[in-house]
């Protein structure tokens, strides 16, 4: 009898054992960067003390050997995490086992860390974890995430109303490279605070950051912007004076031969009452004086019917002088970026009724050695046949082969067919 009241009792044991397994595999860990990053909070009641060493039933034999510089009854990250719970569950345990710990928190993920196998690419601004309050009720939650090579998400633990933390997560990205708390501030004059993290990754010759703002509304994550950019430098000011902070950022320049031709410039990123967007871009002033930005420019004002600026920028390209700023790896015919230019300048004097501005630039192409002296030629013969700038732009086009491009082209900017530019708009 005894025997049997002993299986009876081990079955049960097994039986919930199954259950609480089940329990804590409901989410499973993101492997491929298209699984939509989500927030939960556990179904679990945690207790006020940390249960054993190993929480889930493991022996202490099958854990991982323990870093010499954590103490021994301290969690370690799962060996085999077959959900992003299972990391959720560990710092809660720990930080509700007693108060002292919430203040080791860095300690043990500086831990973890040195168990991952996966290094960051450069040291980022921030920290791994944070006390914030972000409800205002005078309460700290604790904001945490992960070192390199563990799953990278936010978790925020929140106490209950008996002072024990519960918690909730958002997974941000599966990148490995580790995300840190740059800032947690009031940004959009709400009176509670955004959050803002960072995130590194780098390739063969570029690195970049993620900056990702979340606001915490309902028990729930609510990403405002999440933006990629290559060696930035990131600033915020209240440029409106209206209470609300703008994200000024400085891009870098791809550092990569297949890059092509670059221009760094300066981003504000502006709350709009929902999210942050982008209010506005100034291109690098040094960059835009080389003659290639000069022509792009000129056509961006054109096509804003802005033709005293085209006209500027299409004359500066048409006569510039080296030395020229630094684009990019890849060579660029300057000759021929400034013929384009000339022939605009041409054509856009003629838009606005200047005849004597299109005469000087049209002589100017007759003694040009470059290809704009035979465009201009078909198109001022044209032109002075039929009194049509439309027919002229035709006869300049049908002059040039197909398939002549202007260079630029790379995973940033596409090449540009030079029959198209001619009287026309970027493609």
């Amino acid at each position: 009898m005894q025997q049997r009241s002993i299986y009876q009792l081990g079955a049960i044991i097994m039986l919930l054992g199954m259950l609480v397994g089940c329990a804590s595999n409901k989410t499973p860990l993101a492997t491929t960067s298209n699984i939509s990053p989500t927030s939960q909070p556990t179904a679990r009641v945690y207790p006020t003390a940390w249960p054993t060493a190993t929480p889930y039933g493991e022996s202490s034999s099958a854990a991982t050997p323990q870093p010499t510089a954590l103490p021994s009854s301290w969690p370690l990250p799962p060996t085999k995490p077959v959900s992003v719970t299972e990391y959720v569950d560990l710092l809660t345990y720990f930080v509700n086992a007693q108060p002292s710990n919430r203040e080791q928190l860095a300690r043990l993920l500086t831990g973890w860390a040195g168990l991952s196998n996966t290094e960051p690419t450069k040291q980022l601004q921030g920290e791994q974890y944070r006390n914030v309050d972000l409800d205002n009720d005078a309460q700290a939650e604790i904001l945490i995430t992960l070192p390199a090579g563990y799953p990278q998400m936010l978790i925020l633990l929140t106490p209950d109303s008996n002072g024990v933390y519960q918690p909730y997560w958002k997974l941000l990205t599966d990148d490995a490279n580790g995300y840190r708390i740059w800032l947690v501030r009031d940004l959009t004059n709400d009176h509670k605070p955004e959050i803002v993290v960072l995130n590194d990754s780098c390739g063969a010759h570029t690195c970049f950051e993620l900056i990702n703002i979340l606001q915490w509304q309902a028990a729930d994550f609510n990403s405002i912007l999440e933006l990629n950019v290559a060696y930035p430098t990131i600033t915020w000011a209240d440029l409106t004076a209206d209470g609300t902070l703008e994200l000024i950022v400085n891009r870098g320049k791809v550092g990569s031969n297949g890059a092509g031709i670059q221009r760094k410039q300066t981003e504000i990123y502006a709350w709009d009452g929902e999210r942050y967007t982008r209010s506005s871009i100034t291109p690098d002033p040094i960059d835009s004086q080389h003659p290639y930005w000069q022509l792009l420019d000129g056509f961006a004002a054109s096509a804003n019917d802005d033709y005293a600026l085209a006209q500027t920028l299409f004359s500066a390209a048409s006569n510039a002088q080296a030395p020229y700023p630094a684009i990019g790896l890849e060579a660029n015919d300057i000759q021929l970026i400034m013929a384009i230019a000339r022939f605009q300048a041409m054509y856009t004097a003629l838009l606005t009724g200047d005849q004597a501005t299109a005469q000087a630039f049209y002589a100017q192409a007759e003694q040009s050695a470059a290809d704009d002296k035979q465009w201009s030629s078909e198109f001022m013969s044209t032109y002075k046949q039929t009194n049509d700038l439309q027919a002229g732009c035709e006869a300049a086009q049908n002059s040039i082969e197909e398939g002549q491009y202007l260079i630029g082209f790379s995973y940033q900017h596409r090449a540009l067919a030079i029959r198209s530019l001619l009287c026309g708009r970027l493609p």
